[in-house]
C-alpha cells in the first residue's frame, strides 16, 4: 500500500482521500483517522488500519506532506465525514472537545504550501 500511496500522490498536484480510495484497493475501511494537532479533529472517516498506518509513516518520514485542504478540494463528492466541518480557530482552542472534520490534502514533499489558484482538477 505504501508504494500505491506514493504513486497516487506523485500523479497529482494535490491528492485527496477520495483519490486515495479510488486509486488504492484496501484503502477504504471503517476507521477514522484524527489530526495530530487535536484528537477531536477527524481528517477522514473511512480508512483501513493499514491505510492509516502507512499514511502516518509516510508523513512522519517526510515522503509526503499533509496540508489543510483548499476549499475546492472536496467540493464534488458525496462521501464526506458525517460531522460538521472545522470552520474556524475556535474549534482548535475550545476547552471542550467537539468532533469536527478538518479537511486535508497530500502532496509531494517539494510542495511547501498548497495554492488553490494552482490546483489542476
Amino acid at each position: 500500500m505504501r508504494d500505491a500511496i506514493l504513486a497516487s500522490v506523485e500523479t497529482r498536484r494535490i491528492t485527496t482521500f477520495q483519490h486515495l480510495g479510488a486509486d488504492i484497493p484496501g484503502f477504504y475501511g471503517s476507521l477514522a483517522t484524527f489530526s495530530p494537532i487535536r484528537d477531536s479533529l477527524i481528517i477522514w472517516h473511512a480508512c483501513s488500519r493499514e491505510a492509516i498506518e502507512e499514511l502516518g509513516d509516510l508523513i512522519g518520514n517526510g515522503s509526503i506532506r499533509m496540508h489543510p485542504a483548499p476549499n475546492v478540494s472536496y467540493r464534488h463528492t458525496s462521501d464526506l465525514p458525517p460531522i460538521p466541518i472545522c470552520r474556524d480557530y475556535d474549534d482548535f482552542k475550545s476547552e471542550t472537545a467537539v468532533l469536527r472534520w478538518f479537511p486535508v490534502v497530500f502532496t509531494n514533499p517539494s510542495v511547501k504550501n498548497v495554492d488553490p489558484a494552482k490546483i489542476v482538477r
